[in-house]
C-alpha cells in the first residue's frame, strides 16, 4: 500500500495548499536575494556579519519550515492543518462556526510572513480581528472561529468542500 493511500485512509478529507505566483516568485526572490549577499560577505570576508547573516536565515527559515502550510484535512474529530514540519490540530467540538471569506488587503502583519513561504503568522483586519493565517492564495480561503474567541484563516484546493465538511462534523458533533 503506498503512502498517499494510507494519509487517504486517516483522514475523510485532504486538501493540499497551492501558492499564488506571486508567493512562489517572492519566496525565490528572498533566498536569491540571501545567497547574493552572503556571496558578497564571503568574497569581503566579513566573518561577523556572515556570522550574523547566517543565524538569521537559519531562524527565519527554521519558521517557515514550522508554518508554511502543506495541506488541511478533516476526520471525524479534528481539523488539521499540516505544514513542512507539524501538524496543528484544532477540534471539532471547539469550532464555533466556519465560513468562505477571503482576507483582504488592509491586513496588518503582525509576527508573520506575507508570501515567503505561503501566508502564515499573526495578521489582523479591521472587520475579522486578529487571526493566524496558514493559506497559500487569498482566493481559496476560509476563516475558522473557535469558541474561545480565536480565528484561523485557512487556504487550501476547494475551500468549500473543507468547509461543508467541517459544517457537518460540527452539525454531527451538536446534535449528540
Amino acid at each position: 500500500m503506498r503512502l498517499t493511500d494510507t494519509i487517504q485512509k486517516k483522514y475523510s478529507m485532504i486538501k493540499k495548499i497551492k501558492y499564488s505566483s506571486a508567493t512562489i516568485a517572492w519566496t525565490l526572490f528572498i533566498i536569491a536575494a540571501y545567497a547574493a549577499t552572503a556571496i558578497y560577505f564571503v568574497k569581503r570576508e566579513d566573518t561577523i556579519i556572515l556570522v550574523c547573516l547566517i543565524a538569521v536565515f537559519t531562524v527565519w527559515n527554521i519558521l517557515a519550515l514550522l508554518y508554511a502550510p502543506v495541506s488541511v484535512s478533516v476526520d471525524g474529530n479534528t481539523l488539521n492543518i499540516h505544514t513542512t514540519l507539524r501538524r496543528k490540530r484544532i477540534r471539532m467540538a471547539d469550532i464555533a462556526s466556519v465560513e468562505l471569506c477571503a482576507p483582504t488587503m488592509a491586513e496588518k502583519k503582525i509576527l508573520s510572513s506575507g508570501g515567503y513561504f505561503g501566508y502564515w503568522g499573526w495578521f489582523s483586519e479591521r472587520d475579522l480581528g486578529k487571526y493566524f493565517a496558514y493559506y497559500g492564495k487569498s482566493s481559496e480561503c476560509f476563516l475558522v472561529r473557535l469558541r474561545n474567541g480565536r480565528r484561523y484563516m485557512l487556504g487550501c484546493d476547494e475551500p468549500g468542500a473543507v468547509v461543508d465538511s467541517i459544517k457537518a462534523q460540527i452539525s454531527v458533533q451538536s446534535a449528540c
